[in-house]
């Protein structure tokens, strides 16, 4: 139902009039496959989607971590200011416990501006636009 996006996080990006967006897809099974990375890229075809991320319950392994990386790395890097950015990235639950983050740039509410832009609406309606 939801496309394969489980949630956004929504950042100021220049030259923009609306906001833009990191979408994250949340896989808790043991075997993540390849065919998830792919399917979360094909969001970065979206013109309010700049980057995608992956959460995954456990630790893939390392031939699951090479093939990961290799399709993530297809996708390239996104220009936000004077930053470059993975546009497709990997976060294991216990990295998030431990405090990492994917890298992007400050999300919108915490950026301490005020938004009147106009959010994108669900990811279903993005699908239809």
């Amino acid at each position: 139902m939801d496309g394969g996006i489980d949630g956004r996080i929504y950042f100021d990006m220049p030259g923009e009039k609306t906001l833009q967006s990191m979408a994250l897809e949340v896989k808790g099974g043991v075997n993540v496959s390849i065919g998830e990375v792919r399917k979360l890229n094909n969001a970065l075809n979206h013109p309010s989607i700049q980057m995608a991320g992956l959460i995954v319950m456990y630790e893939p392994s390392e031939r699951q971590k090479a093939s990961f990386n290799k399709e993530m790395a297809l996708a390239g890097y996104v220009q936000i200011g004077h930053e470059h950015y993975p546009r497709l990235q990997l976060l294991t639950v216990q990295e998030i416990l431990d405090g990492k983050r994917f890298q992007l740039p400050a999300p919108a509410e915490r950026s301490g501006k005020s938004y009147t832009a106009k959010l994108p609406g669900s990811f279903s309606d993005l699908l239809n636009s």
